[in-house]
């Protein structure tokens, strides 16, 4: 069970867990907006999070001066050459892919690699909104596929139920930024709750927490299993947030945390 542990650690680390968690919630958004997506959208949108979590931690390891205080930027910080090489050779790989792209996600992914570019510049200047910048390109990118290729026109549930899952994005980033509130204090991260307050990344959460349950009472009359599973993966981050010591160990809410994304995989199988 040791060797399971330390084997998915290496792969949370890694943000590979994120990728696929990606790919299973684009899935997710196609089935329910009645879309296909080919494997070669799918393994470009799994590879182009990868391409973008790796910059984003490989950028906060190299700007310290000193050991990093989370594992994961400590790793990054020792494999820092490998990883480099690693996002090279991805980042080839997703040029080739994007040529086989369908055109309506192939033009909607120019303008989301437009955004992901001014995000990687302006990030370290970046406070109030790393968080909301961050959930919103990781919603996009799931959502584009969908967005892209839907013919019919998005009613107002479904914009609630697309709300909802940008608001659980947001948490979860809130919510990671919030545990990791004394690290990146040390380490001189800038994050929404540094800047503001511990205290009051906590209110944020609860008004989030809140926006989710109530946009659910909404959509919960139409697409009844898919709010489930959001308020599912709702739940899991709330436990983080009630329980903050016990998944400080370890890091276990950055294993907890990531993971909510594959919750969606349950309406694909059902």
């Amino acid at each position: 069970m040791k060797a399971i542990f330390r084997i998915y650690g290496l792969i949370n680390t890694l943000s590979l867990d994120v990728a696929a968690g990606a790919m299973i919630s684009a899935l997710f958004f196609a089935r329910l907006f009645d879309v296909v997506i080919l494997p070669q959208g799918l393994a470009s949108l799994g590879i182009a999070v990868w391409i973008i979590y790796t910059i984003d931690h490989l950028l906060d390891a190299r700007r310290l001066n000193q050991a990093a205080s989370t594992a994961r930027h400590r790793f990054h910080q020792h494999h820092f050459k490998l990883l480099s090489l690693l996002l090279i050779i991805a980042s080839l790989g997703e040029l080739i892919l994007i040529f086989f792209l369908r055109k309506p996600i192939f033009y909607g992914g120019l303008w989301l690699g437009l955004g992901v570019v001014i995000y990687v510049l302006i990030n370290r200047w970046l406070t109030y909104f790393k968080e909301v910048a961050g959930a919103l390109l990781y919603s996009s990118g799931v959502l584009l596929p969908a967005f892209s290729l839907r013919q019919s026109p998005f009613l107002l549930h479904d914009k609630l139920m697309i709300t909802q899952f940008v608001l659980i994005a947001l948490i979860n980033l809130v919510l990671f930024s919030w545990m990791d509130y004394e690290k990146d204090l040390k380490d001189r991260h800038r994050s929404l709750i540094t800047h503001l307050s511990k205290k009051s990344g906590a209110g944020i959460l609860v008004f989030l927490f809140l926006l989710v349950a109530s946009f659910g009472a909404f959509t919960f009359p139409v697409y009844q299993k898919e709010t489930l599973i959001f308020i599912m993966m709702a739940f899991f981050l709330l436990l983080i947030f009630l329980f903050p010591a016990y998944f400080k160990q370890e890091e276990r809410f950055r294993f907890l945390g990531d993971a909510i994304f594959f919750i969606p995989a349950i309406a694909l199988i059902s």
